[in-house]
């Protein structure tokens, strides 16, 4: 039975099938640049991913905490305030990307096991002010 160690990507090692698919793309020539789109089989993976869940494009990205970061600055603005139950993931981990990478202010709130309540989450939404994060 193979183990499937699901704790974090940073255990996320090749399998051989992978590293052959790698090199056999590299001689094929279908390795490129994805900066400019010319990555055909990074362009095949996110074409890919967009068709299984139903959306118009999908992004590659290269680890967990970089798409929590990346999800969070497209819904907000530098120095914005982000509510963030008190236990989460994103604001015990990720070396705090939320506020030295996207300079976004995280609140931590008691959850209930480990949900933010929408009674909870109105009564800690800080005024619409300058002067708040």
């Amino acid at each position: 039975m193979r183990k499937i160690e699901l704790r974090s990507d940073t255990f996320t090692l090749p399998t051989d099938e992978m590293i052959e698919a790698i090199v056999r793309a590299h001689k094929e020539g279908r390795l490129g640049d994805d900066v400019v789109g010319e990555d055909e089989v990074v362009n095949e993976l996110q074409e890919k991913a967009a068709h299984i869940l139903g959306k118009e494009a999908a992004l590659l990205v290269t680890s967990g905490t970089q798409g929590n970061v990346i999800s969070l600055l497209v819904q907000t603005r530098r120095g914005d305030e982000v509510v963030v139950e008190r236990m989460s993931h994103t604001f015990l981990f990720e070396a705090g990307a939320m506020a030295s990478l996207g300079g976004l202010f995280p609140k931590p709130v008691d959850g209930v096991r480990g949900y933010i309540t929408p009674e909870t989450l109105e009564s800690v939404i800080s005024p619409d002010d300058p002067h708040y994060a």
